[in-house]
């Protein structure tokens, strides 16, 4: 996950959020908001069982990459080489393997604050007319 993608991911759940009390305000349903925020957060459920299997993706690979380190049949030089590239990749895992958590445990707290909280502050941002 690069950064812009990391972004343009924030950018849509704070469309959704949007969405959300936007659609409990056209239907006039405050708890509308609740069910679209524990859905967001089943949705970060899922998104961590596809995390699971890109970190054993990333574990074959960092693997692949030690073993091609260990052959023995490059010359210093060359060595040396493939050391720092196993480096440099090892480190561009770990920080997507980052930014792929924090992002979904920002997803699932969204999701969670909306399923407990979005019908109360639907109704205290536009007002006294609707009914919890």
């Amino acid at each position: 996950m690069t950064k812009i993608s990391t972004v343009s991911l924030i950018f849509l759940l704070v469309l959704y959020v949007i969405l959300s009390f936007g659609l409990s305000y056209y239907y006039d349903d405050p708890h509308l908001a609740n069910r679209m925020g524990a859905s967001l957060s089943a949705i970060g459920a899922l998104m961590i069982i596809l995390q699971v299997q890109r970190e054993v993706r990333f574990e074959a690979f960092n693997k692949g990459d030690e073993a091609a380190a260990q052959r023995g049949q490059f010359a210093s030089s060359d060595r040396s080489l493939i050391e720092n590239t196993r480096i440099r990749r090892a480190t561009e895992r770990h920080h997507q393997r980052m930014r792929i958590i924090v992002f979904i445990a920002i997803m699932v707290f969204v999701g969670e604050v909306l399923h407990g909280w979005a019908d109360f502050i639907f109704v205290k941002i536009v007002g006294g007319g609707h009914q919890l």
